[in-house]
């Protein structure tokens, strides 16, 4: 076996700790039975319809990219699954700021996500 500097060890196991949380991180919650709930189980349509937050129902859900999206209402849910990339989130739920950093949320996860924070294409 080649002998490795521990410079040059440092080195590797330092990249491999920079890239180890590249993967699909997404800002999501444990709620119940529900592993990965998106928007802290918001209603991601009422953003659109509502102008603002309000609370899903853990009844009423759906599935996408890996994520527990819960809404106020059936008729909401419909309008998802119609068109899923239209509500979800931009930056896998994180603020834009947040997912520049490496605290991904740190500064931006406390109380519901903003419907200021919202654009035509779910712009969190």
């Amino acid at each position: 076996m080649p002998h490795v500097s521990p410079s040059r060890l440092l080195l590797a196991l330092g990249a491999l700790a920079a890239i180890a949380g590249c993967g699909a991180v997404h800002n999501t919650i444990r709620d119940g039975a529900d592993e990965h709930v998106i928007l802290r189980g918001n209603d991601a349509v009422a953003y659109f319809t509502q102008g603002k937050p309000v609370k899903g129902d853990p009844g009423i859900r759906a599935t996408y990219d890996g994520d527990t999206y819960r809404f106020a209402s059936e008729a909401n849910k419909r309008l998802f699954e119609q068109d899923p990339r239209k509500y979800a989130p931009a930056y896998a739920g994180f603020c834009a700021s947040g997912a520049i950093t490496t605290r991904h949320a740190a500064n931006c996860t406390s109380g519901a996500p903003r419907r200021s924070a919202v654009g035509q294409k779910a712009r969190w």
